[in-house]
């Protein structure tokens, strides 16, 4: 008698877990299919390349959208919070720094954007890779600065033989530092 109700307490236990991933399986799989219908629909992705950019993102969720942000509320996605994470979100890789002169900004596939709206929901917890991605993440920004302040300071040095101001350089990397302390802390993932 024992063994048989430790054996209905697993079964319950088992059917219930699979009802609830069930549920959330079925909840994301509408609200996938919602967004895509409203980027289509309201005609947000507006060069019609599938793609996703800080813009187009920025005209989906805020503004007369709101069906949009109740669709993320509803599934525990902080949407304030994703905005804020904008800049973050669409930030060029730290490869592409070198190509400081081109203005283009990262573009998402809609996959790539769902998986990192649904990575913002307050329900998901940090696991070891997200760990791992915040210490490759810091470590791309720090080896960045270190290679701008690298490389202004041998131009200083060549430049100062000629002329003796540094208040160019000084202000360059009072502008940098400001960069960071704005993008630093705002990461793609919170824990």
């Amino acid at each position: 008698l024992t063994v048989m109700n430790m054996l209905i307490g697993v079964i319950c236990e088992v059917v219930s877990a699979v009802a609830a991933t069930e549920r959330e399986s079925l909840s994301l799989g509408y609200v996938r299919e919602k967004m895509k219908q409203l980027m289509e629909g309201t005609g947000v992705d507006e060069d019609k390349d599938g793609m996703i950019s800080k813009a187009e993102f920025l005209s989906l969720i805020s503004g007369d959208n709101i069906e949009a942000a109740k669709l993320l509320e509803d599934v525990g996605v902080d949407v304030a919070g994703l905005v804020d994470f904008a800049d973050t979100i669409f930030a060029k890789d730290s490869n592409d720094d070198d190509d400081e002169d081109s203005s283009e900004e990262k573009q998402l596939s809609f996959g790539e954007f769902m998986e990192v709206v649904l990575d913002m929901r307050s329900t998901n917890t940090a696991t070891v890779k997200d760990v791992v991605e915040l210490r490759k993440f810091v470590k791309e920004r720090f080896d960045s600065i270190e290679k701008r302040f690298s490389d202004k300071g041998r131009a200083t040095r060549s430049h100062s033989k000629f002329n003796g101001s540094r208040s160019a350089w000084a202000q360059q990397i009072n502008e940098d530092i400001e960069r960071v302390k704005t993008q630093g802390p705002t990461l793609a993932k919170t824990f």
